[in-house]
Formats: structure tokens, sequence, C-alpha cells
């Protein structure tokens, strides 16, 4: 029987015979502490690298942001401390007080975020933090938003708005209604399975984990106005209606009304109405008293006005010109002249026209007419309104007026007219925008009048009335309930190209694109869960079947259909979990897809799962002791690395499937003559002359010299048969292709004989063993390696009769 490899891993006793299954001749009856290699051989597999003592029994989760921001989260009862490389960073409590309890949470994680969950606890958050300074991990109790985002129209407050669903006021943060089950899907945080709704789903708003609201409030505001008309009093909050107003109109209670004024602080309420005065919530902002500036300028302006009155400003504008008379007759000079006189409050206007006498002497001039007074025949008052008359005509005549040099003295003029600019022209008092002119008393009055006109206002009240409606959008929060026929708990959450969900009995699709507007679930299929987190682990997800005794895988195959199919990976294999049920799953995918699966005896038994080549292989890691949680990291070599928390002779440990070393020993560390934690059972390897020695035989410590525990690895053949018919063989030869390796002992079944192959070491090549048979039993053959050295068979041919 031609053996060409190993391919198809150990199978089931129950294919014994089997000889028309292809996997038969690539099978093994037993496969222990051996990889299959994906083209078909098998290499030992390495030994463990001890990395730090624990505290007890516990739980690895890996916490995975990128290959350089990476932990280990060991979850112990009341406390999750933090490693990395074996390094412990701290640790926090936590509500995880029982075995139990850790072993059945479950958690999901979205980049630098981590979200924790157990139906007996309330939810963790973990998220990265980082900065240029520093990066650090921080735990947060996770906070639940069930807070209605309210839309407004018009000139409402949003923040005045608050709102919880009350139905909905406990989800997910009191006991009874904490999830046990957690997954990120499409910008959501999705969780599943409380104590209370054991079949209910619930999702976070799109792009807010946090909350989760079922639907956004909107309001509109409509107000209905009236109007108050009346007095307002400084510092009061009353209002001193006008009577003969009818304007003013209420419409239900007169306490429902709002003053819209910014007169009165926002929120002010109408309270009562009392004859002619309408009370209200809030004294009035309005103040009508003089400011003290305003008090300084009236008094500054009294005394201005006064020292005007005792003054008197005389000046004169002339303007020349010489005229050619008619034929030959001389030139006549002659000039038009003004000339204002303001005394206090009293302005008067001369003008003349000279002509100079040509017989005369030069400077000689004589008037030919004055007129007095010709902007009125009387003097002319500073009061409100004539002053606005005289002062226009008088800016137009000579303020502006444009004229040569006079023959007066040009300073005396321009002083005269800056006089009467400064003290006459803007002797006004401005208040409140308004300019006011006459003597102060009569200013005082005015400003009296404006007060009181100021005062006296038009008030909008108005009923607020609004508009409600609330109903949810595509990106709102959303729950339901799987509409299953049977009582159906939840037991996890996963996503691969869609939400799936398995129950105890079913599995169940939520297709990616469902909103709150649109919820859909589909039953898939029927295989059931058990209470154990499943994994996506490339396009398929992997979970463990109800009753812990069958893994299976959930995909899409590439037939362009959108239906999950669903094989039991341990179909041939069913021992692998039939001896004893999983407890926790996890998967490497670098240098290839390997699935682990811790068992409840502490075996950890793994299958090469590669379905691109149609390679599924299983096999078993033993070690001294027990294997009591998996979880996978990336390493240093750019391969995943896998890390186990060992229980040895009652101590706990933090050891890695030690890829970087070639000593095959479990819980490795250099030998240092005192190493604590290894018993008798320990053994000290020199890796520089491959020796081996007893730990109560060491020798002194010396560099390349190794302390751990010695494992053995096992590889039986399927019962050795002919390739046409069942029927017994004796092996007369087998023919062993090796690489690079140390040899194994061989062992014949069912005569136990075992025999050292004897080569030199290591060795890669074809080595012809003789096998004694038998001829009235099964015939199997077993290779095993306890060495600290490696070992790779890469195919057999077994030579029979």
């Amino acid at each position: 029987m031609l053996i060409t490899n190993f391919a198809s891993g150990e199978l089931s006793e129950t294919l014994f015979g089997r000889i028309d299954l292809g996997q038969y001749y690539q099978g093994v009856s037993y496969l222990e502490n051996f990889d299959v290699i994906p083209t078909g051989g098998i290499s030992r597999r390495n030994g463990t690298k001890r990395l730090a003592a624990l505290e007890g029994e516990g739980r690895i989760i890996p916490f995975l942001m990128d290959r350089e921001n990476h932990f280990l989260f060991f979850l112990s009862p009341g406390k999750i401390r933090v490693y990395k490389e074996g390094v412990k960073l701290g640790q926090v409590n936590s509500g995880f007080s029982t075995i139990k309890d850790i072993q059945e949470a479950q958690y999901a994680q979205n980049y630098d975020t981590m979200i924790m969950v157990h139906e007996n606890h309330e939810i963790i958050e973990v998220k990265l933090e980082t900065s240029p300074s520093l990066t650090q991990l921080v735990f947060y109790q996770f906070q639940i938003q069930t807070a209605i985002e309210v839309k407004v129209t018009g000139d409402l407050n949003p923040a005045h708005f608050p709102e919880t669903d009350p139905a909905y006021a406990s989800w997910l943060k009191t006991p009874g209604n904490y999830p046990g089950s957690v997954v990120f899907f499409q910008g959501r945080l999705v969780f599943a399975n409380t104590k209370n709704n054991r079949q209910r789903i619930f999702c976070s708003r799109a792009g807010n984990i946090h909350d989760f609201s079922t639907y956004k409030k909107f309001l509109t505001e409509v107000r209905e106005y009236t109007t108050a008309h009346g007095k307002l009093e400084t510092g009061s909050n009353r209002v001193i209606l006008d009577e003969n107003y009818s304007g003013m109109q209420f419409k239900g209670k007169i306490n429902e009304y709002i003053v819209d004024s910014p007169y009165f602080p926002e929120g002010t309420m109408v309270t009562e109405i009392q004859g002619n005065l309408l009370f209200l919530s809030n004294a009035t902002s309005f103040d009508n008293s003089l400011t003290q500036a305003e008090e300084e300028a009236l008094e500054a302006y009294t005394e201005n006005y006064e020292q005007i009155g005792e003054q008197e400003a005389t000046w004169q504008l002339a303007y020349y010109a010489n005229e050619q008379g008619g034929f030959n007759a001389p030139t006549v000079e002659w000039r038009h002249a003004a000339r204002i006189t303001v005394k206090g409050e009293t302005a008067k206007y001369h003008e003349m026209m000279q002509f100079k006498d040509p017989d005369g002497d030069v400077g000689n001039w004589v008037p030919t007419w004055e007129e007095e007074d010709r902007l009125s025949k009387e003097e002319i008052m500073l009061t409100e309104l004539e002053s606005d008359y005289l002062l226009n005509r008088i800016k137009d005549k000579l303020i502006g007026f444009s004229f040569p040099a006079p023959t007066w003295d040009n300073a005396a003029i321009q002083a005269a007219a800056a006089m009467w600019r400064d003290n006459v022209l803007t002797m006004g008092f401005t208040f409140r925008g308004e300019k006011l002119y006459g003597k102060p008393e009569d200013v005082k009055a005015q400003i009296e009048n404006i007060r009181e006109r100021m005062g006296t206002v038009f008030i909008p009240l108005y009923k607020k009335n609004i508009l409600e409606d609330r109903y949810p959008t595509a990106e709102d929060g959303f729950t339901f309930e799987i509409a299953s026929d049977m009582s159906d708990a939840i037991r996890w959450l996963g996503q691969n190209k869609h939400l799936l969900v398995g129950t105890e009995t079913a599995e169940w699709i939520i297709p990616a694109g469902t909103t709150a507007l649109n919820v859909q679930a589909v039953l898939n299929s029927r295989y059931g869960s058990a209470r154990i987190q499943g994994t996506t682990i490339g396009d398929a997800m992997c979970f463990i079947q109800a009753g812990a005794k069958a893994v299976v895988e959930y995909y899409i195959p590439q037939t362009g259909d959108n239906n999950f199919r669903a094989n039991n990976l341990a179909l041939l294999s069913k021992n692998m979990l039939h001896e004893y049920p999983a407890k926790y799953i996890d998967f490497v995918s670098s240098p290839y897809t390997k699935i682990f699966i811790c068992r409840e005896d502490g075996i950890l038994v793994n299958l090469l799962y590669e379905r691109g080549t149609g390679t599924f292989a299983w096999g078993r890691i033993t070690t001294t002791g027990s294997i009591i949680s998996v979880a996978t990291l990336p390493g240093e070599t750019g391969y995943d690395e896998l890390y186990l928390v060992v229980e040895r002779g009652g101590d706990f440990f933090l050891e890695r499937l030690d890829e970087r070393s070639h000593v095959y020993l479990d819980g490795a560390e250099p030998y240092q003559g005192d190493n604590e934690g290894y018993g008798e059972d320990a053994v000290i390897f020199d890796e520089n002359t491959l020796t081996v020695y007893p730990r109560n035989e060491a020798p002194a410590p010396a560099f390349g010299m190794w302390i751990g525990f010695p494992f053995t690895s096992v590889a039986r053949s399927m019962p050795v048969l002919a390739n046409q018919k069942m029927k017994q063989n004796i092996i007369k030869t087998l023919l062993i292709r090796f690489h690079d390796s140390f040899m194994p002992k061989m062992k014949s079944l069912p005569n136990n004989v075992q025999n050292t192959i004897p080569w030199k070491e290591p060795f890669s090549g074809v080595v012809q063993v003789n096998f004694p048979g038998s001829f009235d039993r099964d015939v199997f053959f077993e290779f095993s390696h306890s060495k600290p050295t490696r070992c790779r068979i890469l195919s057999i041919n077994a030579e029979a009769n």
C-alpha cells in the first residue's frame, strides 16, 4: 500500500477499512505533536517558551490593532491583566467573577476599540489611545445612549427637548439586560442574548456605537401672536397698558404666553392681568434713566451754552472785482461785503455794496447801500425750528463761500468763523440719536419727551404650539427578535459579508444593507451552536456546534449565489471533539491557516484548514500538564504565533508556541541552574552537543543550555490494507523519505515491536526499514520522537505481501 503523504491528518477509527476513500491513503489513525505540512508531510511541532507565571487559572484573548500594536488580556476572576510579549503591563478590576463567566464571555474588536460582554456583567469597552508621546490601553464602562435625537425647525433649541424612550431606558445596562454576544457590523455595534430577551438583537446607530435610540423626533414650532401696548418701568415686571389700545387678544390660558421682546429676558412669561396692568415673570431689562455719560454731556452743554451767551462775534467776508467800463471808460473797482454779528442767542446779518471812488485816493471806498437783517427783519432766535433755517442759509452764504483774499485781516476773519462753527453751528445736544437745540432748560424738556416716548412700546406676546412627529431613519438604531418557532437563544454573532447569528438550533443571516427601515432576518440552516463564540476565518465563519462536539464552517461558495453552505469539519475525525468537548477556538492565518480548539481535558486539537487546496488535516497537541486557553497574535518573524495558558502541577504559566526556537521542549527557557517552577520531570538540553540531562543530574549552566519539559510526537498509520481488496497485509519494508530530520523510533502494531532507525543525523533522503508483521490482526506502523530535536517525514511507501 502506497502512503503518499499525511494531508488528511488524523482520521476517525470509524473509517478503518474505507479504502474507497481518497483520504484513507493520506491519513493516520493518531497524530500527536506533529504538524501536517500543507504539501502533505509531517513535521514535529515546535516547543513552547515560558513567558510569565500567572496568578491563577484564566483565559487569554488577543487585542490586535495592527502588527505593531497588540496585547494579550488575561481574564481571571475579578481581574484583567495586560501583557505584551510576555511582560505584564498592568491590571484592572473586572466584573468577571467566576471561571464559568470568563469562559462564556465574548468580545469584538474594531481597530482600536474592543467590547467585552457577558450576560451577568456590565459591558466593558477597551480603547488603545495614542499620542506622539504616549500609547496606553484604557478600560471604560461602556455607555449606552437611548436619548432620542431631536430635529427642530424655527427657533427651538434641541437641548431643551431631551428624551429617552421609556420602553428601552433599561436596554443593555441593567441586570437581566446585559448582552451575552457582540459584533461590529457595517459601522454599527450589535448586541444580542440578554437574560430577558434571548432572541432579541440590538443594533446601534450607524457611525455611533454608543447610541441605541431607535427613531428621531422632529419638532416644528407654530406661534400664535398677540401684542400689548403700554409703558415700561425701569426694573419692573409690569407693563402699564394703554387703555385705548384694543389689539391685545388672548386665546386660551394667559400664563401660556411668552414675551418676545428685547426689553425682557428670554423665556419671560405672562403671569396675570389686573386692570390696565400686565404682570410678567421677569423684570424688564429696559432702563429709561439717564446714564452717567448722558448726565455729564448735558452738564457740559449747559456750561458751554452759558459761556457762548457772554460772547459777541462779528466778522466780515468780502468779494472784490475789477470791472471794465464802456468804450475808453476807466476800470471800476467794487466790493460786495457781508457782515454777521452774533451774540448769545441772536444773529444779525448785514450786507453792503461799495465802489472805489475813481477820483479819490486809493482805498477810499464809498458805500452805496447797506441792508440789515436780510434774513429776517428782527432778531432771529436759535430755536429748534428756526435754527435749522438760519444755519442752512448762513452756511450756504458764508461758510462755504469761496472768495479771494480780502483786504481785511484774513486771520481775524478765520478766527471769527471758527468761533461760529465751534460754538453756534454745533451748539446742539445729541440724545439717543436725536439732535436738540436751544436753552439748556428747553433741551432738558425735550429729553423728557424722548424718554417718555421711548418707554411706551409694543410688546409681542405668543403662545407656542409645537407640532411633533417621530419616525426612524436609515441610520437610526433598531432592534428586533429572531422569529424562530422554537425557544431559540442566540449563542453568538459574527460577520462575514453579512451579519450571521448562531442560535441553539439554527443559523440566521441578516443581509448587508439592513437598516432601521429595512430589517431582514433569514433562517439559513439548522446546525445549532454551543455557547462558544464563533470566529471569522478567511471567507468563512467557523463555530462550535451544539454539544461542543463538532466544528462547522459556514461559507458562500464561489458559484454566484448568496447562500451559505455548511460543512462539519470534524466529520471524518469525530474523535477530535467526541473524546472531550470544546472550550475555546482560535486560529492562525500565517504562514497557513490552522484552527486551534482547546478541549475540556486540556488537550489542544488543531486543524490545518486550507480550503483553497482542499487540505483539511486534524492533529492534537499535548504537553506536560493541561492547556487551559489559547490566543494568537502576530509574531516578530511575520508569522502568527500561538499563546497558551498552561497548568503544570497546580501552577499556571503563559507560554508561546515558539517558531523562533529549534529547541523542542515545552515551557522552555535558558538554563540558569536555579530555574523556579520546574519539577523533576523537567530536563536540561544542551543544543551544542544535543545532550539531554535529567533535572537531578544537571551540569553547570552554559550558553546554549535550556530547561523545559520533553514531549513525544506520535504518528500512527491507518490499518495497512491492499489497494484493491480489503484484506490483511504483512508489511515487509517501509520506505521513508526524511528531510533534514533526526531519526524517530518505529513501532509495529499489534506486536508492539519497536526499532531504532540507525542513520546519520540530521538526514535528508529515503530510508528503507524492515518491518515485522502479523497475519491475524490489523497491521499498523507508528513513529515516535521524544528527543528535543526536529523530525520531518515527507512520504512513506509500505511494501506488503
